[in-house]
């Protein structure tokens, strides 16, 4: 065989767009493989110029599937910048939905994402009800196991083959000799398929309890946006639509009840059953063996990974016995590299850079800023103290009835103040100073109060304040 370069655009069933080429050697065997994403998505330059506060609307239309995550990591994020602690019970409902997603997103993925890759669904058309029910019934309780349950769910898919429109079942390799489940299991996935499409359009309910909607629910920095109801105890159709209420606490834990059952008792089983008939496909391709976590499901707060119900940590080197602990904030632990991107950094594409990394330029147009108030402050201040101390004078000249000569006035207004009096002069110049240091130190102290900056808009800010100083600075000096 000849040496090959594959290449499938785009790849289905994923969010967004994907492009995957692999190149193979004379026996086959793929001897390099790359992936990219050919689609701007432009995120990035939607943002630009928004409130941070508004940023989670847009940063969570990254993905429809995984809905949410992006959202509350960009709420997260204004939060930590801005030192907003948040109430209790906003962490608890936060900690709630992410939860579902958590589960809704292992479901919906395996089934309705990847499942097909496994599951030959013109092969279940061959497999007998009867016996498909008896498998079923052999993994788990679960309800929807009976003989006329799988009968319909083949009569349906039957229709569709013979009808030759395959709707959300097309363009499978059906038939293709690497499918290795017996018809059987095929026609117990498939059913269990359809059954995910019922099963996440109520669980998602929990989402529109607390955020109004579903897929991406709202947010808001601070908190969460749903409110209290004042009557607990409300009765009627509109009961609980639009705050949280006993009815709408009683519908999350009938949607926490649904999803929990639903795992157990399908999800899981056939996980296990499917992988049972691949596992040779444990050993085709792996990672790095490195694995990281940033903890979730806080019971203190955000800010404190001793609460977190999944832990903070690093595997390293596939080593599952040892936990290494990771510190977010140090450059050393956390880099963003670009190698294989559309981006490209300053000191060039093999660079590592923590996401704080631009504080350091922050700081230094910080400090250009700290030096042109100063020196605004007190030439103003001296100017200010100045012509003060030349008011006061003329005052005196005018209580004691004197009346220079005209050409000593004009000459006084014409002669530079540091020949008249050197001491007063300098003495206003220190004072200036004086004042100029402390309201200089305040700028300069100001980011201390913070226990996160949000970088990119400060850079923004700051340069503009340079300019802006440089004007004046300017125009007062000239």
């Amino acid at each position: 065989m000849a040496q090959q370069t594959v290449v499938v655009d785009p790849i289905t069933r994923i969010e967004g767009h994907l492009r995957i080429e692999a190149e193979t050697d004379d026996s086959g065997l793929i001897t390099r493989a790359s992936s990219s994403g050919t689609m701007v998505r432009g995120i990035e330059i939607i943002l630009r110029g928004r409130d941070p506060r508004e940023a989670w609307a847009f940063a969570q239309r990254i993905c429809g599937v995984c809905t949410l995550v992006h959202g509350i990591a960009s709420v997260r994020s204004v939060e930590n910048a801005l030192a907003y602690p948040i109430p209790h019970n906003a962490e608890l409902i936060r900690n709630l939905m992410i939860a579902a997603q958590f589960v809704h997103d292992h479901v919906m993925h395996f089934y309705h994402l990847h499942a097909l890759d496994w599951v030959d669904v013109v092969s279940a058309l061959k497999a007998d009800p009867r016996k498909t029910a008896e498998l079923a019934q052999s993994l788990s309780s679960y309800a929807m196991s009976s003989p006329g349950h799988f009968a319909d769910v083949q009569k349906k898919v039957k229709g569709l083959v013979e009808s030759g429109q395959l709707g959300i079942f097309a363009n499978g390799y059906w038939g293709h000799p690497a499918y290795k489940l017996p018809p059987e299991a095929n026609l117990m996935a498939v059913a269990h398929y359809l059954d995910a499409l019922a099963w996440q359009r109520e669980v998602v309910k929990l989402h529109t309890i607390f955020g109004g909607k579903n897929p991406h629910p709202n947010f808001v920095v601070g908190g969460v946006p749903c409110a209290i109801s004042v009557d607990a105890q409300a009765t009627g159709a509109t009961a609980g639509a639009t705050a949280v209420n006993m009815v709408g606490l009683a519908e999350v834990a009938n949607v926490i009840e649904r999803m929990q059952q639903f795992v157990d008792q399908v999800y899981l089983p056939d996980t296990l059953a499917i992988a049972g008939f691949y596992k040779d496909w444990a050993t085709r391709g792996e990672g790095i063996g490195n694995f990281m976590t940033y903890g979730e499901f806080p019971s203190k707060s955000i800010n404190d990974p001793s609460g977190f119900l999944i832990p903070r940590g690093v595997i390293v080197d596939r080593d599952l016995s040892r936990i290494e602990e990771v510190d977010l904030n140090a450059e050393d632990q956390i880099k963003e590299y670009v190698a294989h991107s559309w981006y490209d950094y300053s000191g060039g594409k093999n660079e590592g850079l923590h996401p704080y990394s631009w504080k350091l330029t922050n700081l230094a147009i910080h400090l250009v800023n700290g030096v042109l108030i100063f020196l605004l402050t007190r030439m103003l201040l001296a100017f200010t103290l100045s012509r003060a101390h030349s008011e006061q004078e003329s005052a005196g000249l005018s209580a004691g009835k004197t009346r220079p000569d005209k050409h000593v006035v004009q000459k006084s207004f014409q002669t530079p103040p540091q020949e008249q009096r050197p001491g007063t002069l300098v003495a206003h110049k220190e004072k200036a100073g004086i004042i100029a240091v402390l309201i200089t130190a305040a700028w300069l102290l100001l980011p201390i109060n913070l226990t996160g900056v949000l970088y990119v808009v400060q850079r923004m800010e700051s340069l503009a304040n340079v300019f802006v100083l440089l004007g004046l600075v300017g125009y007062v000096a000239g």
